[in-house]
């Protein structure tokens, strides 16, 4: 097993973080480093949790606040790199191979799509392939679809480009109170090795 993640979930519209990760019997997990889309991979810029884990056991679970870490919220794709005490190979502690964990919550792009879907209904048109609400329509979804396909695959810097391009379309920016969706897809997250 080495690392695995069993959750990592941005909460309560990205003023939250649940982690839940473990690593074998007998080790420990020895450190956790949390980045934003624009500090990804950024060590001098990563949110350090490692001061904060308890290493009882293999397992840590936290509750991470925004505001503990100076951080507004945690928005669109937040990335997480987990290191264990757990050696594969024998007598080589530089031999481990941290895990990366990234969690999403697209619900802001998907309430975008339906406020133009929407408003494409609403539309009088006598060729709607032609309305602009169409144009939008298939851009906005076809941009989600490929954010979500360039993380399954670990193309991180194409998602980070596509999440750029949707808050655009959308005109979002920090936004603290943007409404809600129910969506059981929007929000998810990825282990890789």
């Amino acid at each position: 097993m080495s690392i695995l993640i069993n959750n990592f979930e941005i909460l309560n519209n990205g003023t939250q973080l649940a982690i839940d990760v473990e690593t074998d019997l007998t080790y420990n997990i020895s450190s956790i480093l949390v980045w934003s889309m624009d500090s990804f991979k950024d060590y001098t810029l990563a949110i350090d949790l490692t001061p904060i884990l308890e290493q009882v056991n293999n397992k840590e679970v936290l509750i991470i606040n925004a505001a503990d870490y100076n951080v507004e919220i945690f928005e669109d794709i937040v990335f997480m790199e987990v290191e264990s005490t757990f050696v594969d190979i024998d007598e080589c502690a530089e031999c481990q191979s941290p895990a990366l964990g990234i969690t999403y919550n697209l619900s802001r792009y998907y309430n975008c799509l339906m406020e133009y879907l929407l408003k494409f209904n609403s539309d009088e048109c006598l060729t709607c392939n032609d309305s602009p609400s169409t144009k939008m329509v298939t851009t906005i979804n076809m941009l989600i679809d490929t954010v979500l396909k360039s993380l399954e695959v670990g193309y991180y810097v194409q998602a980070i480009t596509m999440i750029a391009k949707l808050k655009k379309l959308c005109g979002l920016n920090n936004c603290k109170n943007c409404p809600t969706i129910e969506c059981a897809s929007c929000n998810s997250f990825i282990q890789t090795v």
